[in-house]
């Protein structure tokens, strides 16, 4: 995340894990590191994705939220195809409109899902090519 100034690196908040957790009826375990990944269910983003366009959350909740949609993408996509294949997903243009939105609460996420310097398909995340396009999208908005 060698692109990613300081003052837009943010990382997930306990008050905001437990008050998502909370609002989504999910269990928070106190020893988890990567709760987001570990609770994204593909089958709940619809769901999800309601809560974050319509609820009053707190910007802690909405960037916990948001990268539970993102692995919910990544989690739908069962090959490391073209990335076409995200983006054509309806839940994939949902979460990059999400993200372009918001692009300094999110501007961590989004960096960290690009996986810059790494180009081989099997180092990267299956929406870390769609994510790039978003980083590009926003960079004017982060000066």
């Amino acid at each position: 995340m060698d692109e990613l100034p300081d003052h837009l690196r943010r990382y997930p908040t306990c008050a905001g894990r437990d008050a998502l957790a909370a609002r989504l009826g999910l269990t928070m375990d106190p020893f988890s590191q990567d709760w987001e990944w570990e609770v994204a269910d593909p089958a709940r983003f619809d769901g999800w994705l309601a809560v974050y366009r319509d609820e009053p959350l707190s910007d802690d909740e909405r960037f916990s939220l948001a990268e539970m949609l993102i692995q919910c993408v990544d989690d739908m996509v069962p090959s490391y195809g073209p990335p076409a294949e995200v983006e054509e997903l309806a839940q994939w243009q949902a979460v990059a409109a999400l993200l372009r939105a918001r692009p300094r609460l999110h501007a961590s996420r989004i960096a960290y899902w690009s996986v810059f310097g790494h180009d081989e398909p099997e180092e990267q995340f299956r929406v870390s090519v769609p994510m790039r396009r978003v980083w590009a999208a926003v960079q004017p908005a982060l000066g």
